[in-house]
């Protein structure tokens, strides 16, 4: 079965509580800006593991 997004999902880093790394990262980078909000898409690609042969127990 696979999944995917239809349209972009947009993430902001405040609404996990990174807001703050991300500016130290713009601070250490030098940068004069970095989004706190990206654009997101996925595809996922769930495959059945095949079924486990155990020997008999020989008990």
């Amino acid at each position: 079965m696979q999944v995917t997004t239809v349209a972009p999902i947009v993430l902001n880093a405040a609404d996990f509580d990174l807001a703050a790394g991300v500016t130290a990262l713009r601070e250490i980078a030098e940068l004069p800006s970095i989004s706190n909000a990206v654009p997101v898409t996925f595809f996922l690609n769930f495959v059945k593991p095949a079924e486990a042969k155990t020997p008999p127990n020989p008990a």
